[in-house]
């Protein structure tokens, strides 16, 4: 294997990849944090292919600030990989790495992903797995590759083996991941002699595919590729982090809203309908109007705490940093998020409303003229005899 000494550039590829408890971590009677982890340890020990497992977590904490931001119903979290308490994310750790080098022999690469595994050029792997503030960076290295790869193509790779290989492997976890990941590029770190004074430089490169992006560490304040490469991970799980944590908001906030448009199309459809019992269908249809006020004004709510907790993580990434990368792309993100129509939902809804109970008023009126009828139809037959 070449020396980190000799080595003149590193390439890697990025992911978002999580192993998630089966269940909601404070679910399981005194399985803590801790136990979690040696969970994890044991689970990615079982597969021969993983060796030299190291597990950073000697300042491990658990993220619960995001339990109580999703109040829409339960039933609207149809897949909960993605849509438990902690916003896909069971349990939510801080300041945690866990790292393993992976070998896939190139059969067994064609097995998993025929369309990618011409373009990686190894069989060996380093996999590193970070934890900032917001969602975990999967960082990965494709080692002695001896051909011009496309270290992305990794990505695709190592993460549809592990789908694979981690199945069923433990009763308590499983492998999880973002897939396909929304950011498509092929990184590489390297050192640059200058005598300016910068720490890292950052250019890209766009093109058909997968964009390239560049990092230069500087020679006069790294003194290995090993650390400057270091510096980049370290920037990138923060940044990366929370733009991988603003597609799962969208995500989130995309599945919540077609639950929504399913249950006022419910809501139009049964206006259609020539139901025979007429009074069940205005039951049915108060009942349905009124799950539909209640469900759009919990998501109205969790819009205004999105907005809320998207700032503060984005001060906290961003606030007193020197060096950045994406900061103008996430930025641009933040500003691309579609508004979605619940005011226009609720007038269409109060449309309903109005018309349900104007219904109501005629029926009133019938069944009332109904009653008087038969009441003074009664009280003539007793005045007759």
């Amino acid at each position: 294997m070449e020396s980190n000494a000799n080595i003149k550039r590193i390439a890697f590829g990025v992911g978002a990849f999580h192993f998630l408890t089966i269940n909601e971590l404070e679910n399981y009677d005194g399985f803590d944090i801790d136990d979690y982890i040696e969970e994890v340890r044991n689970t990615l020990g079982k597969i021969s292919n993983i060796n030299n497992i190291i597990i950073d977590d000697e300042n491990v904490s658990l993220m619960m600030e995001t339990k109580e931001f999703f109040s829409v119903p339960n039933q609207i979290y149809i897949d909960s990989e993605i849509y438990n308490n902690n916003n896909g994310l069971s349990p939510h750790p801080s300041n945690l790495s866990i790292k393993f080098d992976l070998y896939i022999p190139f059969r067994i690469q064609e097995e998993v992903s025929k369309k990618f595994s011409s373009l990686s050029g190894t069989e060996k792997f380093k996999i590193d797995i970070r934890y900032g503030r917001n969602f975990p960076v999967t960082f990965i290295e494709p080692q002695n590759s001896e051909i011009e790869f496309n270290p992305s193509s990794s990505v695709i790779i190592v993460r549809e083996y592990l789908k694979k290989e981690l199945k069923n492997r433990s009763e308590l976890i499983k492998f999880s991941c973002m897939g396909p990941s929304p950011f498509h590029s092929n990184f590489f770190v390297s050192l640059e002699q200058t005598e300016e004074e910068w720490e890292i430089n950052y250019t890209n490169e766009e093109s058909r595919g997968y964009s390239k992006e560049f990092f230069y560490g500087n020679q006069l304040v790294y003194s290995s590729i090993e650390e400057a490469k270091e510096a980049v991970y370290s920037i990138l799980t923060e940044e990366l982090g929370f733009f991988y944590f603003l597609n799962q908001v969208d995500n989130r906030r995309f599945w919540n809203w077609n639950y929504i448009e399913n249950q006022v199309d419910s809501l139009i459809n049964l206006q259609r309908s020539n139901f025979k019992n007429y009074f069940r269908k205005i039951t049915k249809t108060s009942s349905l109007l009124n799950f539909l006020y209640i469900t759009i004004a919990d998501f109205e709510k969790d819009e205004l705490l999105f907005k809320q907790i998207i700032k503060k993580r984005m001060d906290d990434t961003f606030t007193n940093r020197n060096v950045y990368f994406y900061k103008d792309l996430i930025e641009k993100q933040q500003k691309e998020t579609l508004d979605l129509p619940t005011q226009q939902f609720v007038q269409l809804i109060n449309l309903f409303e109005t018309r349900r109970l104007n219904l109501n008023e005629i029926v009133a009126l019938i069944v009332s003229a109904i009653a008087g009828g038969s009441f003074g139809a009664l009280l003539t037959m007793l005045l007759s005899k």
